[in-house]
């Protein structure tokens, strides 16, 4: 079974943007709402791959306590699992699949000539970068992923 990544902020917890400032505080974090598309996305992916959580620990401990409060709320059986670093890119490998809507995360995946590793940039009009570069869109996303659970 194929190893898929499932980034937090932006593709199942809504991070509004422009909210930096709170960034430290724990419960800013565990209070973010989901997404309209999360419980199915995840579901979608629970039932395909072995999923892990990938997400930034760019608010310092403060965001990683307040991170696993959220995902202990939604998703408990993703708790155990959950992995946070700036650093995505140590995690790319073979039969590896990064769901992230930073295109500076997903790249390294995108380059990667290892048999069966794949980044997909999810769509998030709320991320800045995503401007230069257009993502595949939710549908297609599920689309991709069942020709790559196979």
């Amino acid at each position: 079974m194929k190893t898929l990544f499932l980034d937090m902020d932006g593709v199942i917890a809504n991070l509004p943007d422009g909210q930096s400032q709170c960034w430290n505080m724990p419960e800013f974090w565990a209070t973010l709402p989901k997404y309209d598309h999360s419980d199915e996305l995840v579901d979608y992916v629970c039932s395909r791959f072995d999923v892990h959580i990938l997400s930034s620990n760019g608010g310092g401990p403060a965001s990683t306590w307040g991170k696993m409060q959220w995902l202990g709320m939604y998703y408990p059986w993703l708790v155990e699992g959950a992995i946070f670093t700036k650093c995505k890119y140590l995690l790319v490998g073979p039969n590896r699949i990064l769901i992230d809507d930073d295109p500076e995360n997903v790249r390294p995946w995108q380059r990667s000539r290892l048999a069966g590793c794949h980044g997909i940039l999810f769509p998030n009009p709320d991320h800045p970068d995503q401007s230069t570069e257009l993502p595949i869109s939710y549908e297609e996303i599920l689309r991709w992923l069942e020709k790559l659970s196979l």
